[in-house]
C-alpha cells in the first residue's frame, strides 16, 4: 500500500504538466524593428596598462515593447578580437537568440585584456571594434574602444578635450607617446611640445547633430590658446596618426590635421614632421602662425591651407598632397622663404591662391555667388615650386586688377614652372614680379629623386647657386649651412 502511494504521488505532477502545457499559449516574439536601446553607444576601457592586465565594462539593452524580443549579439572580429563578452550569462564572441522580456532589460559584459609590450603592430594605441546587437533586421553598432600600449593618452572619441591652464604653459614632458582621442582644444594656454615628442592623433568618423561628417582627430588651438612645438635638427617633433603598422606607415586622411582657429595668434612650429592627416595646417580667418624647418607630407587634401590668415614660413617642404601643397583662399598675408613645394601625385597646382569669399561653385568651379573680396599679399623668396603639371602656380584675383593691393605678389630667385599663366587673359606679367626666377623646362635636373619622396638638390640641379642670401637664415632644413654668397632655392642646401 505504501509503494502504490508514492507511485500516485509521483504520477500527480507528471500529469500537471502535460495537462497545463497542453493548454499553454505558443511563446510569441515581437515582429520586426524592436524599439531597443543601449544605455551608450560606446564602451570605454579607459586603464593604462603597464602590465599584462584586464579589465570589465557593461551596458544594459533595454526593450521597450510590450512583447519578448529575440537580439544576435556579435563581435565584429569574432575570434581575433581583443574583446570577450558575456551576455545573460552566456559567453562567446557570437550569441544568437537571446531573449529580452517585455519592457525589461539584459546586461551585456565586455572583457578585454591588453599586454602593452606586444610591438604596435599587435597591439595598437587605441583598440576599436564594433559590438554589433542585431534585431528585427537591423544592426545596432556599440564601439568598444581600448587603450593599448602604455602611454599619455587625451580626450575621447567625439567630443571636445579642453585644455586649458590660466594663460601659463603647459609642456608635454614625459618621455612616453602622447594620444589624441578626439578633439583637442588648446584655450587660455600655451601648450609647449619639446623636441623628440611623439604626437599621435586618432581620427575616427563624427558626425553633428545636423547629419555632417567630419574626422574627429583635430588639433585646435583656438583664439586665446597657442601651439608651440620646440623640436631640434636631430629631435624632431613628429605628428602622425595612430597607426604604425607598414601599411599606415606613410597613408594619408588617418586624422583631421592642425587648426589655428580665427584670431589666434603667436603659435609657432620649428623643427617637426606632419604627416599622413586629411589637412596638414589649416591657418584661419585673422589668425597667425610661423613655422620653420617643417615637413608636410601625405595629407589626402592640400598640405597647407590659408583662409584669410598669416603665415610665415622658412625651410619648409610640403609634399604628396592630394590638393595643392599651399592653398590660400579668401586673401591674406602669406610669406615663404627657402621652401620646397612638391605636387606630383595629382594636376593640382602646387601653390593655387585667390583673394575671393565665395559660394555656390558649379560643376567647373566657377563662382556662382561672389560674397567678398580679401586683399592678398603673397610672398616667396628663394622657394622652389615644382610638380608633374604644365602650370605649378596658379592664381585667381577676383578685381580683375582693377584695385590696387588686391592681389600682391612678389617672388625673388625662385625656381617655377608655369605655362597657360602667362596667357594673355592670365598674368602675362607674370615675370615683372618674379624677379630673378627661372622657369622650369622638360626635361631639367632638378631633385635627386622625388619619385622617392627625396627632394635634396641633385648634383646637375638647375637651382644650384641661383638663390639670394638671406639675413637671419644661415641652415637649411637640416641644419646645414647656407651658402653666404650664393645659396641654393628650396629647403635644402646642395
Amino acid at each position: 500500500m505504501h509503494k502504490q502511494k508514492q507511485a500516485f504521488l509521483w504520477i500527480i505532477p507528471v500529469l500537471c504538466y502535460f495537462i497545463f502545457s497542453g493548454c499553454r499559449k505558443d511563446e510569441t516574439y515581437f515582429e520586426g524593428e524592436a524599439r531597443l536601446y543601449a544605455s551608450s553607444d560606446t564602451i570605454y576601457f579607459d586603464t593604462v596598462f603597464t602590465t599584462i592586465g584586464s579589465a570589465t565594462k557593461l551596458i544594459k539593452l533595454y526593450n521597450q515593447e510590450n512583447e519578448s524580443i529575440k537580439v544576435d549579439v556579435r563581435l565584429d572580429k569574432g575570434d581575433e578580437s581583443f574583446f570577450r563578452i558575456n551576455v545573460d550569462g552566456y559567453s562567446g564572441n557570437n550569441l544568437k537568440d537571446i531573449e529580452i522580456l517585455p519592457r525589461d532589460s539584459i546586461y551585456v559584459f565586455a572583457e578585454v585584456t591588453v599586454d602593452p609590450d606586444q610591438p604596435l603592430s599587435v597591439s595598437p594605441f587605441v583598440i576599436e571594434e564594433d559590438l554589433i546587437i542585431t534585431q528585427g533586421g537591423k544592426e545596432k553598432r556599440i564601439i568598444c574602444t581600448a587603450w593599448g600600449q602604455n602611454a599619455n593618452y587625451i580626450s575621447m572619441a567625439n567630443t571636445f578635450g579642453l585644455l586649458t591652464c590660466d594663460n601659463q604653459a603647459l609642456v608635454f614632458s614625459d618621455p612616453k607617446p602622447y594620444v589624441i582621442y578626439g578633439i583637442l582644444l588648446i584655450d587660455e594656454c600655451t601648450l609647449v611640445i619639446p623636441k623628440g615628442a611623439q604626437i599621435h592623433v586618432h581620427g575616427a568618423l563624427g558626425v553633428t547633430e545636423d547629419r555632417q561628417y567630419y574626422n574627429d582627430g583635430q588639433i585646435i588651438v583656438l583664439e586665446n590658446g597657442k601651439l608651440q612645438i620646440d623640436g631640434t635638427y636631430d629631435e624632431p617633433v613628429i605628428i602622425q596618426g595612430d597607426r604604425l603598422e607598414p601599411a599606415y606607415e606613410e597613408l594619408d586622411g588617418q586624422w583631421g590635421g592642425i587648426r589655428i582657429y580665427s584670431g589666434s595668434k603667436g603659435s609657432v612650429i620649428n623643427n617637426a614632421v606632419i604627416k599622413n592627416s586629411l589637412v596638414g595646417l589649416f591657418i584661419d580667418s585673422a589668425a597667425e602662425l610661423t613655422i620653420k624647418n617643417s615637413i608636410v607630407r601625405n595629407t589626402s587634401y592640400s598640405g597647407i591651407i590659408g583662409y584669410h590668415g598669416a603665415l610665415t614660413a622658412e625651410n619648409i617642404l610640403v609634399y604628396n598632397n592630394g590638393g595643392s601643397c599651399f592653398q590660400g583662399s579668401y586673401g591674406g598675408n602669406y610669406k615663404f622663404t627657402y621652401s620646397t613645394f612638391g605636387s606630383y601625385i595629382n594636376q593640382n597646382e602646387a601653390i593655387a591662391v585667390n583673394n575671393k569669399k565665395c559660394l555656390n561653385l558649379d560643376e567647373d568651379l566657377n563662382c556662382q555667388v561672389l560674397v567678398d573680396v580679401n586683399p592678398l599679399q603673397l610672398s616667396l623668396t628663394n622657394c622652389i615650386i615644382a610638380g608633374g603639371s604644365a602650370d605649378e602656380l596658379f592664381f585667381d584675383d577676383f578685381t580683375g586688377d582693377q584695385v590696387a593691393g588686391d592681389f600682391v605678389y612678389v617672388l625673388k630667385n625662385c625656381i617655377v614652372k608655369v605655362d597657360e599663366l602667362l596667357d594673355s587673359d592670365n598674368f602675362p606679367k607674370f615675370f615683372d614680379n618674379c624677379i630673378s626666377c627661372y622657369n622650369l623646362k622638360s626635361g631639367d635636373a632638378l631633385f635627386v629623386n622625388y619619385t622617392d619622396n627625396d627632394y635634396r638638390l641633385d648634383t646637375s640641379s638647375v637651382a644650384l647657386n641661383k638663390g639670394l642670401p638671406v639675413p637671419g637664415i644661415v641652415r637649411d632644413l637640416t641644419g646645414k649651412d647656407r651658402d653666404g654668397i650664393s645659396p641654393d632655392p628650396g629647403c635644402y642646401e646642395f
